[in-house]
């Protein structure tokens, strides 16, 4: 890892698993540590209570694919801009914006300002990528009691929306915590609930 840091920026060149969305058990439905490690290069700036950070990333290969099938899928790219600000010292709301993408590099994605799916639909080849938004919020209601929720739409299609299109999928995520729950000290209570649907981060 190589890190840079001053008082408001932050640039770093690292292989670790990156996390978005803040669920109990890492599970983020956004961007979730636990996953393979991946090579990456990530920008981030904070002033007073905004928050934004851009990230470039080369994902694995399908190393499953590889060993029992021969050749599986090609490489893929992941770009992510994520704007979060604090409310306050007990409410944070952020928005990400998340393009999934192969076999090339294109210059739009690696923008640290751009709108990705705007990006996306200005391409020839536009249908190889998958467009992802996101947003996320945590809500520290008094201490020791929160709630945290992320909602995800993959391949969102405004002018399918009520329609019951399989293109917009989504997922959320909902969860609360309560530390010394009861009036027991050292006794915490967590509990999470997370619904995908059918064929969320899948792109074709």
């Amino acid at each position: 890892e190589l890190t840079y840091n001053n008082d408001w920026f932050t640039g770093k060149l690292a292989r670790e698993a990156v996390e978005i969305g803040g669920g109990y058990q890492n599970d983020n439905i956004l961007l979730s540590p636990n996953a393979p490690n991946y090579d990456f290069v990530s920008l981030s700036a904070h002033v007073g209570a905004v928050r934004y950070t851009s990230m470039f990333a080369s994902l694995v290969a399908d190393t499953i694919a590889d060993s029992i099938t021969g050749p599986g899928l090609p490489l893929k790219y992941l770009a992510v801009h994520d704007l979060t600000f604090a409310l306050g010292h007990n409410v944070e709301l952020g928005f990400t914006d998340m393009m999934v993408f192969v076999q090339r590099l294109e210059l739009g994605f690696l923008n640290p300002f751009s709108v990705l799916d705007v990006v996306k639909h200005g391409l020839q080849d536009e249908d190889k990528d998958n467009s992802i938004m996101g947003a996320h919020a945590r809500w520290q209601i008094t201490p020791g009691v929160e709630v945290r929720g992320q909602m995800l739409l993959d391949d969102f299609v405004g002018s399918r929306v009520g329609t019951g299109d399989w293109q917009n999928k989504f997922a959320w995520q909902l969860g609360g915590m309560w530390a010394g729950a009861f009036g027991v000290p050292d006794l915490d209570w967590e509990a999470e609930c997370i619904r995908v649907e059918p064929y969320v981060y899948t792109h074709w």
